[in-house]
């Protein structure tokens, strides 16, 4: 297991945190904030926090979805 942190910004709102991120085998498990950056704040947003969780997340959509059949009966494809 190689593990990687990196600086870089949340770009979920329009507040732009600056944020460490952790990498483990290419895949993001820990969010901070980087204090040490010019616009650096004390913590980092809800979202940003939750960006692990939202990325990971077994359910995501991994690609999208066409509509098949008549539009509003709820069939994707």
């Amino acid at each position: 297991m190689r593990e990687l942190t990196a600086r870089t910004f949340c770009r979920m709102c329009f507040g732009r945190c600056s944020l460490l991120v952790t990498i483990e085998d290419g895949r993001i498990i820990a969010v901070a904030a980087d204090k040490d950056a010019p616009r650096g704040r004390d913590s980092a947003c809800a979202r940003g926090r939750a960006l692990p969780e939202i990325l990971n997340h077994p359910d995501r959509l991994l690609y999208p979805l066409r509509r098949k059949g008549a539009r509003g009966n709820g069939n994707w494809n």
